[in-house]
This record gives structure tokens, C-alpha cells and sequence, in this order.
């Protein structure tokens, strides 16, 4: 029986990626839009503004199902590059550990207690507002907040529940970053397993595959993880979250090398698209004219689990699709 030649050929092994860095700062700053325009929608946030924009949604959901995935795969690509250049030099999977504990670690914990107390204390402000505390900032809830932010003696709680700090909040994509990293190092850090890894990416992830099975995978997780297990960004308990992020990050370290994945994306990038832009659409309404107390049927609401795994897969693919044919300078 023929063997099919590796998914990573040698051409791909050299050079660049631009379009992956690209993408990678696309993402960033669709997410820096995204956060701003949460105090704007009528959703659940930190801080809402009094003047909010009902019609901002369906634009809101236009990114909401896949930019952090996307960004979890692109995440997966890098770590991929990195891998390789530590092996190139003869250093093994626990070097790549090194390299990610020390470019990741820090922000996050500089985050945690440089950026983000000003947002959990303004969280708190508004708050205490809605209890009836007429000047918050200068009563007894605020009082020494620094200090009661990191040693986590805040009991900052309302109605919807406790502020437990010191948090990494929006810098939960970090957080979870770093321990995908070191489970990947450790995986990688054996060659058998480093082999198997890469020839199981081979195997499934040819042709039509490479749509194929990632569909399923989302499918399959919408069905029967997102309804048991929320996202929290709480890393402990988010299998869900887990499932979908950590996913999109080995697929990621595992096509990065792939120029037959490169080809195939560029070639399916406006069948994507259009799969994408209609799963939007469906999506979309479904959550207008669903929204507030309206409830959908088991039925629908199982159909539409199917739309969003489409919306997510279409996107991300048409993204990598137009990105390697258009942003590769």
C-alpha cells in the first residue's frame, strides 16, 4: 500500500508567513473594536453606556463567534514556528516551555495588577451606583482598593454575584495561552509523540479534510459541550471553552507548516465566504428575533448550534483563505 507524502513538505519549511501576521494583527484590532463596541449593545458588561445601540448587535455577531478562535489558531501557528526554530538549533520541547513562560507570564501578571484593576474598580463604581450608594468612590466599599484587589478581601458582590480578585478578565486569552503552550511542549517534547502528532495532522487534515473534520468538531462541541458547561474564562471549569480554544490552537500548530492546507484554503476561499456570510445572516436573526425573554424550540435551537459551527469554520477559512492569497508580503 502507498504511503501519501507528509502534509509538511519541504518547501513549506522555509520562510515567513506573512499573510499569519497579517491575520494575527486583523484580529487584534477587530477585538480592540469588538470591546469597544460591548458599551454600546445592550448585553451583560462591566460598564454600559446609558446611550446603547440596539442595532449594533447583528455588526456585534459578525466577529463574536470566531475571532478569539481565530486568534487561538493563528496562536497555535506561531508556537509552531517557534517549536521548529528551538529544534533547528538542537533544543527540545521543554526549551519551548522556557521561551513561553517568559514571553507570557509577565504581561499577564502585569495586567492583573497594573491594567486591569482600574476596570474592576470602575465595574465596582457602577455597581454600587445601581445599589443606591450615592458617591461610591468615596465610601467605605472602595476604600483602600488596591490593597483589597490583590490580597482578594474585596466581598465586592451584588445581586448578579462576587468580584473575585486579583483577575486577568479580557486577559484570559493569556491566561489559557500559556498553559496550551506548556501542554504542547510537553507533547512535543518526545519525538515519538511529536511524530504521531504531526502524522495524524497528516492523515486527517488532507483535501476535503481540512474542512471537513474541523466542521464536525465544532458541531459536535456546540451540541454537547456548550450546553453543559458555560464560559466562565475561569480555566478550571470552561470544557467548552477548553474544547474549542485549545482546538483551534493545535490545529494551528499542526497546518502551519501545511502547503497543501495553504493551497486548499486559498482555493475554497469564496465557497467560504459565502457559507460564512449566510451562517452570519441565519445566525444573526435567529439571535434578533430571539433576544431578551423570547425562547426558541429544542429543534431550532439545535439547528442554529449547526449554523454557528458554520459561522465559525466558514470565517476563519475564508480569513486564512484571503490572507494567504492576498497578504503574503
Amino acid at each position: 500500500m502507498s504511503v501519501p507524502p507528509p502534509l509538511v513538505s519541504p518547501s513549506a519549511m522555509k520562510g515567513r508567513r506573512y499573510d499569519l501576521d497579517w491575520i494575527r494583527v486583523g484580529a487584534f484590532m477587530l477585538l480592540i473594536l469588538y470591546h469597544v463596541g460591548m458599551f454600546y449593545v445592550p448585553w451583560d458588561w462591566h460598564v454600559n453606556s446609558p446611550r446603547q445601540i440596539e442595532a449594533l448587535e447583528p455588526i456585534m455577531l459578525m466577529t463574536s463567534p470566531w475571532r478569539l478562535t481565530l486568534l487561538f489558531l493563528v496562536s497555535g501557528c506561531a508556537t509552531r514556528f517557534l517549536a521548529d526554530g528551538f529544534e533547528a538549533r538542537g533544543q527540545s520541547g521543554w526549551a519551548l516551555a522556557g521561551s513561553r513562560i517568559l514571553r507570557l507570564l509577565p504581561p499577564l501578571l502585569f495586567g492583573m495588577f497594573v491594567i486591569v484593576p482600574p476596570q474592576s474598580y470602575y465595574e465596582i463604581l457602577e455597581a454600587a451606583k445601581g445599589l443606591g450608594i450615592a458617591d461610591p468612590a468615596h465610601s467605605l466599599v472602595l476604600k483602600d482598593f488596591w490593597l483589597r484587589y490583590v490580597t482578594s478581601t474585596g466581598h465586592w458582590c451584588d445581586a448578579d454575584g462576587c468580584l473575585t480578585t486579583p483577575t486577568w478578565n479580557h486577559l484570559w486569552f493569556i491566561a489559557y495561552l500559556l498553559p496550551y503552550s506548556l501542554l504542547l511542549a510537553a507533547m512535543i517534547a518526545l519525538p515519538t509523540v511529536r511524530r504521531a502528532l504531526q502524522a495524524a495532522g497528516d492523515r486527517v487534515f488532507r483535501g476535503w479534510g481540512l474542512v471537513v473534520w474541523p466542521i464536525l468538531y465544532l458541531i459536535l462541541i456546540r451540541w454537547f459541550l456548550a450546553p453543559r458547561f458555560e464560559i466562565t474564562h475561569a480555566l478550571t471549569d470552561d470544557w467548552y471553552n477548553h474544547a474549542l480554544s485549545f482546538g483551534a490552537f493545535l490545529f494551528g500548530y499542526l497546518i502551519a507548516r501545511s502547503e497543501e492546507a495553504r493551497q486548499t484554503l486559498m482555493r475554497m476561499r469564496w465557497p467560504a465566504l459565502i457559507i460564512a456570510l449566510c451562517s452570519w445572516a441565519a445566525w444573526a436573526t435567529y439571535a434578533w428575533v430571539y433576544r431578551g425573554d423570547v425562547n426558541p424550540s429544542e429543534p431550532l435551537r439545535q439547528a442554529m448550534r449547526i449554523v454557528y459551527a458554520l459561522d465559525q469554520a466558514g470565517f476563519i477559512a475564508a480569513i486564512l483563505g484571503f490572507g494567504a492569497r492576498r497578504l503574503n508580503r
